[in-house]
């Protein structure tokens, strides 16, 4: 079986939640580099789908396929750092992801940025990414930035429009995830 025969296999078995089945098939193939098994391979250790959660593999994973030039790595990574409280590396992870276009890496970024997190804040390049990201469709960079018009704006109109803005928003973000649960636009 060829390595394209076995990511198609092993995709479908993670679909049917056959998570250590996926494992052992993708593991021979992690040596090769494809973002396919790699990022596999660290969610399986990052959910701990086949036994005890494996952070530190997980990791790994993501750095492997994140070095590869992966977009997609560089968020998990981030996300994943950022969740252990290693915000300097997450914040680097997510700029570097935020370069390869990666819209939840652009908004992770912005909101770090804006917040100091990881360094010191940075506001105008902070807004800078959340406004490139929400441009891009990215739901969660929108609603920032429809959060920030609302704590900004002094009118009362202003504020009841921007509820309404939200509230369409909502929507589209739930015909979004009901269309695609794994779109860029939700992460």
């Amino acid at each position: 079986m060829n390595k394209q025969d076995i990511e198609t296999q092993a995709a479908a078995l993670m679909r049917d939640e056959r998570y250590e089945e996926a494992y052992h098939l993708l593991l021979p193939l992690a040596d090769q580099g494809s973002a396919f098994v790699l990022m596999n391979l660290g969610w399986i250790c990052e959910y701990g789908a086949i036994g005890e959660k494996d952070i530190d593999g997980a990791i790994s994973y993501y750095q492997c396929a994140a070095s590869g030039g992966s977009s997609k790595a560089h968020f998990r990574l981030g996300a994943l750092l950022l969740d252990e409280g290693h915000l300097v590396q997450a914040r680097a992870t997510f700029e570097a992801g935020a370069e390869l276009e990666n819209l939840g890496s652009m908004y992770e970024l912005g909101t770090m940025l804006l917040k100091g997190q990881g360094g010191p804040a940075d506001e105008p390049k902070g807004m800078a990414w959340l406004e490139r990201a929400a441009a891009a469709g990215h739901f969660y960079a929108q609603r920032s930035l429809l959060d920030i018009e609302y704590r900004n704006s002094k009118s009362v109109l202003v504020k009841m429009w921007v509820m309404i803005k939200i509230g369409i928003m909502a929507l589209k973000f739930t015909k979004e995830y009901l269309k695609d649960k794994s779109s860029d636009r939700l992460t």
